[in-house]
């Protein structure tokens, strides 16, 4: 009886770790390993609505998004201050946003070109999230629950 149970429990151990493997389309991986040679720590996933795989350039964690067709979208860096353009840092901190409580700051590039920074920002329950470019022009700013 406890060989059963234990044969039963190794399957379901099995088959629980074979579920969890996640199955990217080829041009993703293709595209991933041409793109961020450097990676590290490679943790692929399916959300669902896209493809997202977090790594680490160097001590930087990132993450890359790639539609369900396997073709990159954008990627986020977790970013400092310090690694802020003067320009970018200058326009937020002259914007309305300035007082609220600074949640998070990444790093977006995105399969347009465009390169820019976003702020999470939070005051009370309020949540938004403010884009600005290089040079300092805001993009856009949304708001999140």
């Amino acid at each position: 009886m406890k060989r059963f149970f234990f044969i039963g429990c190794l399957l379901m151990l099995v088959v629980w770790g074979y579920s969890q493997v996640v199955k990217v389309p080829d041009n993703a991986r293709k595209d991933f390993a041409n793109r961020y040679k450097s990676a590290k720590s490679i943790d692929w996933s399916n959300k669902v609505t896209n493809y997202q795989c977090n790594f680490m350039e160097g001590s930087i964690a990132c993450t890359a998004f790639y539609n369900l067709d396997g073709y990159w979208s954008y990627t986020e860096k977790k970013i400092t201050d310090e690694m802020i353009p003067q320009k970018t840092a200058d326009s937020f901190s002259k914007s309305k946003y300035r007082d609220w409580e600074s949640k998070s700051k990444v790093f977006i590039e995105n399969n347009n070109g465009q390169k820019m920074y976003r702020f999470e920002v939070k005051k009370g329950i309020e949540k938004k999230y403010i884009f600005i470019d290089e040079d300092g022009k805001t993009i856009k700013e949304t708001s999140s629950i």
